[in-house]
């Protein structure tokens, strides 16, 4: 039926460009044969379905008798075990009377727990005479006369010590349906001294092994004498055998040990397994409803049966509406290829579709020098993403659309100017017109405009968004879609490069710089696979105490043929590459290491700072690089702090102070670097969760000559002082230098960096600097 059901869809299925596959099913020829192939069709398939079912039912029964045998062993085993039980107390009581009639009391040994009671009904004595003797049951009536009971009789006619199992009888001491299991009892000359008696109502062969939860509504479990005699018996409904009709329910000889029969007690038919108990007169039944066992599969029969008609009628529909059925592949085609050409998130034409059109107008000549491609890509966009979700992210990429769309509308550019998606973050721009160089830099700024403002606001958290844009302009004939596309790609990454939210046009030097990237990359990424890339520490100085209070890494890289490359040259080129990220998770963890390795050797006042730059703030896995360098290391995680760029923290200040509080919840301290260099606004400096603003050596280097520049830093330091936070003043090269900024006063921590204390130094070389910190205060590297 599957293999069916796939060819009925693959007859529904047409791709675009299958309409001649179509339009020759339309032929006259195949008028007849498409009735002739649905009779066929739902011919073979009834066949199929009838010959499945039948199968299936034979496989439901011999499922279900194999069960039933399983399940009769069960039950045999089950009640073998009730009957050694039974059997075993018999012989005991028999031992005790037989060894000292005259001093067996069956209430003392009751009363002492050596007999169980659980379960049974009672544990009697009858005399030699037929009368009762003793019972288990309190204030039983001695001497009622047991006399014509088979279980007494039975063994009055031989000395034969064997058990004997009655069935169902109306105790006359207990007075509730039991049966009695019985052996005969000897007097010391051999004679017979009576009957020992153990009762039990029928439900104790049945009901703990019915009760287990494996049996349906309707199943049966039975125990049966030799003759076929109701025992115990047991359904769903009711334990059977309690009554006096069942007294007398009996099964015929069963000629097989499985099969299929109408129970002669309640006329439900059952699949049955019949087995004998080994060294007992007695056999076990357990059936299986059959309307149990085949409920499920007379409900995959209807379901069958079902299908195969709705399958039927669709191909009796697909015969009679032919004609119909080709209208609706043919919308199909429509909606597939509409769905090849558009963005099913924004509506926008597709790069395949942007591809085709371009295409299309570079092949007439009067494109040359009237036509242009903008690439509009949305700077740091990931953070949307990572902070607010993939949803809303979805969601701006959606308003970005609309609101392009709206300002070329706007700008009377709908009919010239074809705008379209090309990638997770990326717009494209075709347009059209005389003076296209001008056309194209006012349509960019426009555009960059419309993306910038007004502020997005999703989830309460307001953000701007910018853009930086490529443009190339088709200026010869042999111009290609790719190779404009190709260099609006390498205009907007330059753009990115150099600051981003701006736009450019495509120069040729562009593309030297690009092949250059290209070659720094594969530097980088042997210089990390390498190791020649490593960390330097330069200490951190109380200006107060003079002590020695942490160190800041720092990024250096030795390569093997062009020697120390400085940090201002790669980690620009770096954060243009994106291998700032792996660069700067590499720094958190050696940093990570190196600083437990320290304070494993007795260093533990020790703490180290680690730079993360923007690309890593906003576009890496920043947090879970942290939190997986506190778990590895376990070094405390206040020993550890990172130093933001102010740069980075005031490009989206309501996501910035997000991630910040991510990472305070870690306990890690937060050091917003490079702090007035930057476009600060003190409205949001407050909302940030930082501990330390760091002062750039760039407000260092005039004093303390420059009395400007001092009213500035002291500012700086009153301004922390107010926040209470600590503050670091880096690039210390002279002693006046120091001596004018040991003036300042510094409610928290007020630390110095700079050569005059100590240029960076390798890992080694750390404890030799903490030692010489401590003996010559102020001038820790110092000769």
């Amino acid at each position: 039926m599957r293999s069916l059901f796939a060819g009925l869809m693959r007859l529904l299925r047409v791709r675009p460009g299958d309409v001649g596959q179509v339009e020759r099913a339309r032929r006259p020829g195949s008028a007849l044969t498409v009735p002739l192939l649905g009779l066929l069709l739902i011919g073979i398939l009834w066949g199929i379905v009838i010959k499945r079912l039948d199968d299936e039912r034979t496989a439901v029964f011999e499922q279900s008798i194999s069960n039933a045998r399983l399940l009769s062993s069960a039950f045999a085993e089950h009640t073998l075990r009730s009957l050694r039980q039974l059997d075993q107390l018999t012989r005991f009581v028999k031992y005790e009377y037989e060894s000292d009639p005259a001093r067996f009391d069956l209430q003392t040994m009751m009363r002492r727990g050596v007999l169980p009671q659980q379960d049974l009904l009672q544990i009697a004595l009858i005399g030699s005479d037929g009368r009762l003797r003793a019972s288990s049951v309190p204030n039983a009536a001695i001497g009622t006369d047991l006399s014509d009971r088979e279980h007494f009789h039975v063994h009055t006619m031989g000395d034969e010590d064997r058990l004997y199992v009655s069935k169902p009888v109306l105790g006359r001491v207990s007075h509730l349906w039991s049966l009695q299991l019985t052996r005969r009892l000897n007097n010391p000359d051999g004679g017979f001294g009576g009957v020992v008696v153990v009762s039990v109502n029928p439900r104790y062969f049945s009901n703990d092994f019915y009760n287990g939860g494996i049996f349906e509504h309707d199943d049966m479990i039975a125990v049966l004498d030799e003759d076929g005699a109701v025992l115990s018996r047991r359904t769903s409904a009711a334990l059977v055998s309690a009554t006096a009709s069942a007294v007398q329910a009996s099964y015929p000889p069963f000629v097989t040990t499985s099969g299929v029969t109408t129970d002669p007690v309640d006329d439900v038919r059952r699949i049955f397994a019949y087995q004998r108990i080994p060294g007992y007169p007695l056999a076990v039944v357990v059936a299986l409803s059959e309307a149990a066992v085949l409920e499920s599969f007379q409900h995959t029969r209807t379901i069958y049966r079902v299908m195969t008609g709705i399958v039927s009628l669709a191909i009796i529909a697909f015969v009679g509406l032919t004609s119909g059925v080709i209208g609706q592949l043919s919308e199909r085609e429509r909606a597939m290829s509409r769905l090849a050409q558009y963005d099913p998130l924004t509506g926008l034409a597709n790069r395949w579709r942007i591809v085709m059109l371009l295409r299309e107008r570079l092949a007439s000549q009067a494109s040359v020098g009237r036509l242009a491609v903008l690439l509009v890509g949305l700077d740091n966009f990931k953070v949307v993403n990572d902070t607010l979700g993939h949803r809303e992210g979805d969601e701006v990429i959606k308003l970005v659309a609309r609101r392009l769309q709206r300002r070329i509308d706007e700008l009377g550019l709908h009919e010239r100017a074809i705008l379209g998606r090309i990638a997770g973050d990326g717009y494209i721009v075709i347009v059209e017109g005389d003076d296209i160089d001008t056309v194209a830099a006012r349509l960019a700024t426009t555009l960059g405009e419309t993306i910038r403002s007004p502020a997005f606001e999703r989830r309460g958290v307001s953000f701007d968004l910018r853009a930086s844009i490529g443009i190339a302009l088709h200026t010869r004939a042999d111009d290609t879609e790719d190779e404009l596309l190709r260099k609006c790609d390498v205009a907007m990454y330059a753009v990115k490069d150099s600051g981003k939210g701006r736009y450019a046009f495509f120069q040729p030097d562009l593309a030297l710089r690009s092949e250059r990237l290209i070659e720094w990359e594969q530097m980088l990424r042997d210089a990390l696979a390498e190791g020649q890339i490593y960390l330097e520490y330069q200490p951190k100085v109380d200006l107060r105490l003079r002590t020695l209070t942490g160190l800041e890494a720092l990024l250096r890289w030795r390569h093997p043929r062009l020697g120390l490359i400085p940090a201002a040259q790669f980690i620009p080129i770096a954060e243009t590459l994106g291998m700032i990220v792996p660069i700067g998770e590499f720094a958190l963890e050696q940093a990570s290491r190196q600083l437990a390795a320290w304070h494993a050797a007795g260093l533990t006042t020790l703490s180290v700072a680690v730079n993360v730059s923007p690309l890593h703030f906003w576009r890496g896995d920043l947090l879970a690089t942290v939190e997986r360098c506190l778990a590895e290391t376990g070094i405390p995680p206040e020993s550890l702090e990172i130093e933001l760029t102010e740069t980075a923290a005031m490009t989206q200040p309501d996501l910035a102070a997000q991630k910040m509080l991510s990472l305070k919840r870690l306990g890690l301290r937060i050091a917003l670097d490079d702090f007035g260099t930057g476009h600060s606004s003190l409205a949001y400096l407050h909302r940030f969760p930082v501990d330390t603003i760091k002062i750039d050596r760039v407000f260092v280097s005039p004093l303390p000559d420059d009395l400007k520049v001092r009213a500035l830093v002291a500012s700086i330091v009153g301004l922390a002082n107010a926040m209470k936070l600590g503050v670091v003043i880096e690039g210390i090269e002279t002693e006046a230098q120091l001596r004018w900024l040991s003036l300042l006063r510094c409610h928290r921590q007020l630390d110095a960096q700079g050569f005059l204390f100590s240029p960076s130094v390798l890992p080694d070389e750390v404890p030799d600097l903490v030692e010489r910190c401590k003996t010559r205060l102020g001038s820790c590297g110092s000769a």
